[in-house]
C-alpha cells in the first residue's frame, strides 16, 4: 500500500485511469465509503497535478492533498480541482473525503470541521456514524 497520502492520491488517480472501482473502494475509509462505485466510461483521465500537500507523511496519521485532475469527456477537455482528506489507520492510508468548494482554498482546514475533533481527526465516536451530507 502507498506509504503517504500523496502516493495514495496518485494510486487512486491511476485506478480512475484504469477504471478500477474495486481499488478505489478498497482505499476509501469505511466511514465515508459508498456501497458501490460506478465510473463514467465517457471520461478519459489525462494528467494529475498535485497542487499542495499538508501533513500525510510517513509519520502522520492524517493528511490533505490538493490536486487538479485533467480529463476529456466526449472530446472536451475539463479539470477536476479538489482538496482531499486522508486518514492512516493501522499503518494504511485511506481516502476520507473531499473538502467542499466553500472551504477549498490554500487555508488550513478549520478546527471545527464537522466529524473531526479539534485537531482534525475523526474521533472514535464518529466511527459507524454516517458523515454529514449537508454542510451548508
Amino acid at each position: 500500500m502507498p506509504p503517504t497520502a500523496e502516493w495514495l492520491m496518485r494510486s487512486r488517480y491511476s485506478a480512475f485511469c484504469r477504471d478500477d472501482a474495486q481499488y478505489l473502494l478498497q482505499t476509501w475509509h469505511p466511514l465515508t465509503r459508498p456501497e458501490s462505485l460506478e465510473l463514467d466510461p465517457a471520461i478519459t483521465w489525462r494528467r494529475l497535478d498535485i497542487v499542495r500537500t499538508e501533513r500525510g507523511g510517513l509519520l502522520d496519521s492524517e493528511g490533505v492533498v490538493q490536486f487538479t485532475a485533467h480529463y476529456r469527456e466526449n472530446g472536451i477537455a475539463g479539470q477536476q480541482k479538489e482538496v482531499s482528506r486522508f486518514l492512516k489507520v493501522d499503518r494504511q492510508w485511506y481516502y476520507l473525503d473531499a473538502v467542499p468548494d466553500r472551504l477549498n482554498s490554500r487555508q488550513p482546514l478549520p478546527a471545527a470541521w464537522p466529524g473531526w475533533n479539534l485537531r482534525g481527526r475523526v474521533t472514535a465516536v464518529d466511527i459507524g456514524r454516517p458523515p454529514p451530507r449537508n454542510l451548508a
